[in-house]
């Protein structure tokens, strides 16, 4: 996705180490490094803070940045940007379907209370799907649904909407306000409620041909985001090597015990959160199963009967 330059080793001497939230930090205590940077793709945390003593921090979304602020850390931010595919020959919107598009995992439950009282709507889930796939899928929908919790700047909602999807997204997290998701206010929906959204997405999907318009200020804003993620890394390239993040930051300061506390917390929230997806999903795949089975019932009732009819 991005043009990168490989290395023979990665821990020359003097090279700069930049490493995403997923990894863990203890891995790469190597000497040779002159700065280690921790880059933060979402805020959610699985390491303790104190694992990135003396490290340095890169923000992928306005939110995460503000959000860490408030504990008293800070660093430059480092977005990213949408891989080129996805902007190559648009949909026409004569081509677009009444069809309902959504996160498969992430708005799994939300989108299973919507299906359950709005069983008319057409809801398809992205989930297990390779890149021309999603494209396909994009192309055919008239809008993109996204209930579930954002915790930096997600790619699906940019390239649905690059495909011509009316974007809908909930009122929390990094999609709350303008600064990671610019699109117009009235497509954000309150977070975890789903009263009256069957009769929002309706209108949409009858009046997509002049609401696709409302769009078109954040596909030119996704459009920007490859030249200021260069912008970015030029920038963080003449930094790095001459800011030495300092020794100890506020926020590791903290108590560990705390810190610890906290973080065991935000697992358990993150174990809880997938397990009801996981649940939704299961419940999903058995809903969408069970017009088969009734089917496939009556056959067998049917085959049963004539077998016991007298010849």
């Amino acid at each position: 996705m991005y043009a990168t330059r490989e290395t023979a080793d990665p821990r020359e001497d003097g090279a700069v180490l930049v490493l995403g939230e997923l990894y863990d930090p203890s891995e790469w205590n190597f000497p040779e490094f002159k700065a280690k940077w921790v880059w933060w793709l979402s805020c959610r945390r699985h390491y303790p803070l104190e694992a990135y003593r003396g490290w340095g921090h890169l923000f992928q979304s306005e939110y995460a940045r503000l959000l860490f602020e408030k504990i008293g850390l800070s660093g430059f931010m480092l977005t990213d940007h949408i891989r080129p595919d996805f902007f190559e020959s648009p949909p026409a919107p004569s081509s677009k379907k009444d069809l309902i598009i959504f996160s498969g995992s992430r708005s799994a439950l939300n989108v299973l209370r919507l299906k359950l009282t709005e069983p008319r709507l057409r809801l398809m889930p992205l989930r297990g799907l390779g890149a021309p796939q999603i494209v396909r899928r994009m192309d055919e929908a008239k809008i993109y649904l996204d209930m579930g919790l954002h915790t930096g700047r997600d790619r699906l909602p940019r390239e649905a909407a690059l495909r011509g999807c009316l974007v809908v997204m909930p009122r929390q997290g990094a999609a709350a306000g303008p600064a990671d998701v610019p699109i117009p206010d009235e497509y954000r929906w309150p977070a975890g409620r789903v009263a009256g959204l069957g009769d929002f997405l309706r209108r949409l999907l009858k009046e997509y041909d002049e609401r696709v318009r409302d769009f078109s200020g954040y596909r030119d804003w996704i459009g920007n985001q490859r030249a200021a993620f260069q912008k970015e890394v030029r920038h963080f390239s003449e930094v790095c090597r001459d800011v030495r993040p300092p020794a100890v930051s506020p926020a590791e300061k903290i108590l560990p015990q705390l810190d610890a506390q906290v973080l065991e917390l935000e697992e358990s929230l993150g174990r809880l959160k997938r397990e009801s997806a996981d649940l939704a999903v299961r419940v999903e795949n058995v809903l969408m199963l069970m017009p088969l089975k009734v089917r496939l019932a009556a056959l067998l009732n049917a085959a049963v009967g004539r077998l016991r009819r007298p010849r």
